[in-house]
């Protein structure tokens, strides 16, 4: 569990000093093939601008490949307001994605 506060303005929104973060994630060994379930569920407070506050998560897995190297895949998703988070080209930076990666560690 984290959670993680703003003095100042956040992402840009004016008059939005005081916002918070909280974020709780697990990583679950699992029995079988070497897998690792990894969750996440946070919550963005916005302070003072009506309808930017959203709830963020992912459920993913890793797959430790030996001699340092992990693949891993997972969906991420929010249920942030479309008419906030939209950008100037209209695209809309909320939406669920679903991702890999090949990392090495040394």
């Amino acid at each position: 569990l984290k959670y993680s506060y703003a003095p100042t303005n956040l992402f840009g929104f004016y008059d939005s000093k005081n916002s918070w973060y909280v974020d709780l994630a697990a990583n679950v060994p699992l029995e079988f093939w070497g897998l690792t379930l990894n969750a996440h569920v946070g919550y963005q407070k916005v302070q003072n601008v009506a309808d930017a506050s959203y709830t963020d998560w992912k459920l993913g897995l890793t797959k430790d490949l030996g001699n340092g190297f992990a693949l891993a895949v997972a969906y991420i998703d929010t249920n942030a307001d479309r008419t906030v988070y939209t950008n100037a080209k209209g695209r809309y930076m909320g939406r669920g994605t679903a991702w890999a990666s090949l990392t090495k560690t040394f």
